[in-house]
């Protein structure tokens, strides 16, 4: 059911980056970071909402705002003229990274169908990384931020919500995927010496960078989770 849910909404965000692309910078764009994460966690918090449970309140909360946060800056990304030549490659590694560090989040939260999922999208990006890197088209625009970003929401919100085995920490570091690129690009790479293809592959591959945080973070938190992995395999 659950499942229907969040597959239902990434097809009517996907629907509505179309006015979004077709209108451009007219605050449409940022109205709608805003309220699509707030369906997404309303509608799949709902069942708890109902029950009166104040700490769903406070953990959806937390999710509308940092689901805001991720796909107002995928947005930012998709559209900025000083990422063009690679904003569709930014913004796709910042997914990629996005879901590489919810995996093992997910993971200690009880859903290894979210693992998976996360898992296969990374695998799928990858070849759309690989792909716009050969023949480069720009083609993650707005409605490729919607659909994709609220997908992701939709998974992370389902493991939060229902799983109710999130580890608080690991989830809020996947804040920093988003910001990791462009602040080491400010400090790393002057313009005037690194640019083009070049620029875009180091952007991509800084903005991966705090998934190793997040894992080394999750190993000295729950080091007797993993222990027990490698004792049953």
């Amino acid at each position: 059911m659950v499942g229907v849910r969040f597959r239902r909404l990434a097809v009517i965000a996907g629907a509505l980056g179309g006015p979004q692309a077709l209108v451009g910078p007219m605050g449409l764009d940022r109205a709608l970071a805003v309220i699509v994460p707030g369906l997404i966690v309303g509608w799949i918090g709902l069942p708890r909402f109902a029950s009166g449970n104040l700490d769903a309140v406070a953990t959806a909360s937390a999710l509308w705002l940092g689901g805001s946060v991720v796909i107002w800056r995928l947005n930012v990304v998709a559209k900025s003229t000083a990422e063009r030549n690679g904003g569709s490659l930014v913004g796709i590694a910042m997914l990629m990274a996005l879901m590489s560090a919810f995996a093992p989040v997910a993971l200690l939260g009880g859903s290894s169908t979210s693992l998976m999922l996360c898992f296969v999208a990374v695998a799928g990006l990858g070849a759309a990384a690989v792909w716009e890197f050969l023949i480069p088209r720009d083609a993650f625009g707005a409605t490729s931020v919607l659909g994709a970003g609220s997908g992701f929401l939709a998974v992370v919100s389902t493991v939060t919500l229902i799983t109710r085995q999130i580890d608080s920490v690991g989830l809020a570091l996947l804040l920093l995927i988003p910001y990791a690129g462009q602040l080491g690009a400010w400090l790393l790479l002057p313009p005037d010496r690194i640019h083009g293809r070049a620029r875009q592959v180091l952007v991509g591959l800084m903005v991966g960078s705090p998934v190793l945080a997040v894992m080394a973070i999750l190993l000295l938190r729950h080091p007797e989770f993993f222990a027990s992995m490698r004792a049953e395999q």
